[in-house]
């Protein structure tokens, strides 16, 4: 009973993440801003959980940005408890570079309630470009500036 009580003192967002990635149980996301999505997590890294949903998109969350996390069914609450680290070294940036490199068609929710889809063509520092018709060839392409640090989610399509 002490060690249990231990355990679930310790027990971070991320831990709780990996046990229930490691349930393979579907899970239900609430953000700080009410938007929702369900499915199941197939991925923790450092600051970011990838969910992919029944529509076969993946979700690529800011885990900061994590209001609560339910899971469909019941789970044994010693076993998504403990201070555990992420088994995937990378952070929200880093996933997002990842997708850049798959030139596939993506929608992003900005902190602002905003959102924007189309094509990563590139990520910097701290912004990335995003075009509305495709991977771009050239310099003169329109589209928009993205701060990295406004993203919440990316969703694949």
């Amino acid at each position: 009973r002490v060690a249990q009580l231990i355990e679930q003192e310790s027990a971070t967002l991320t831990g709780v993440l990996v046990s229930l990635a490691e349930q393979r149980t579907r899970v239900a996301f609430v953000l700080n801003d009410g938007w929702e999505c369900t499915g199941w997590i197939s991925a923790v890294g450092t600051d970011v959980v990838v969910v992919f949903g029944d529509d076969e998109r993946r979700r690529v969350i800011r885990t900061a940005v994590v209001a609560s996390v339910t899971p469909e069914r019941s789970v044994r609450t010693t076993s998504t408890s403990g201070d555990r680290s992420a088994p995937l070294d990378a952070t929200f940036e880093d996933v997002v570079r990842d997708l850049q490199a798959m030139e596939t068609p993506l929608t992003v929710l900005a902190a602002t309630g905003t959102s924007a889809s189309g094509y990563l063509n590139w990520v910097g520092t701290d912004v990335a470009f995003l075009t509305a018709n495709g991977p771009a060839t050239s310099a003169s392409v329109g589209g928009s500036y993205v701060s990295l640090s406004a993203l919440r989610v990316v969703i694949t399509r």
